[in-house]
């Protein structure tokens, strides 16, 4: 399958680059935080679990400024 288009605007790349974006944080912030609501994280070292929430926290910073208001979900708006 080929598919092709031109665009003349180049402010439309940039949402659809913005929304992929904002798409691989959100997978990444959803990934990280299932790693540590695990019941049993005991056999990670305490320096990786201070990485994840590094990890998260700036996630959530990332998703709010790139995002509009009215698109940030209200999991990522609490800190």
């Amino acid at each position: 399958m080929n598919i092709k288009f031109e665009i003349d605007d180049n402010n439309l790349v940039y949402e659809v680059l913005d929304g992929l974006f904002l798409s691989l944080l959100k997978n990444h912030l959803k990934l990280d935080q299932e790693i540590l609501d695990e019941s049993d994280i005991s056999f990670m070292h305490i320096d990786d679990i201070m990485q994840l929430q590094a990890n998260i926290s700036a996630y959530k910073h990332l998703i709010r400024y790139y995002s509009n208001p009215s698109e940030v979900d209200d999991d990522t708006s609490g800190t």
